[in-house]
């Protein structure tokens, strides 16, 4: 149980009505899984459980679609050497020493490669959110955010990104290919 006493079923049916910007690549990959456990479960109850937290999830995911109109098709440039960060590098020894470290090393980075801060803000984000309304198994929220999701995805000129923030394009395509949705 989590502080608030909620259990674990509790968190999977509440999905994340609070998922700031930045989380939806992170929830993505668990509202994937929770779709595979409710398309295989066989006890309602648990079902409908499932079915409420891909629901809710996908409905907090959606607001966050609309972000990609900041992506700008400018050349900034893009460098793919992460090693740039490693002369921060130091051991650390607690949470918030990993943190304030990962702090001065993402600076760096977007400094080194603006283009990188640029598309996980306005790609790889927004797009993380049209893939869980996706997933969410919930027509009328797929059907009310379709043409924001295409929209999204046609947004971007594939053949300019260098980023791995493009990669969860593959997804969008094959769920509305799959979804009768192209």
């Amino acid at each position: 149980r989590n502080p608030e006493g909620k259990g674990f079923m509790d968190g999977i049916s509440g999905g994340d009505a609070a998922m700031k910007p930045d989380q939806t690549w992170i929830h993505a990959s668990s509202v994937a899984a929770v779709r595979e456990l409710y398309r295989l479960e066989k006890d309602e109850q648990l079902k409908a459980l499932y079915k409420a937290g891909l629901k809710n999830s996908g409905a907090a995911a959606a607001q966050h679609i609309g972000r990609y109109k900041n992506f700008k098709h400018n050349e900034i440039k893009y460098s793919g050497n992460w090693r740039c960060m490693a002369p921060l590098w130091k051991e650390q020894k607690t949470v918030q020493e990993a943190v304030d470290l990962a702090l001065q090393q993402i600076k760096v980075w977007n400094s080194d490669s603006p283009a990188v801060a640029r598309d996980k803000q306005f790609m790889m984000l927004p797009l993380f959110g049209a893939w869980i309304v996706l997933l969410s198994e919930d027509e009328e929220l797929i059907k009310q955010n379709l043409p924001e999701i295409k929209n999204a995805f046609l947004h971007y000129d594939w053949s300019k990104i260098y980023y791995s923030a493009f990669f969860v394009g593959d997804n969008i395509y094959y769920e509305l290919k799959v979804q009768n949705k192209l």
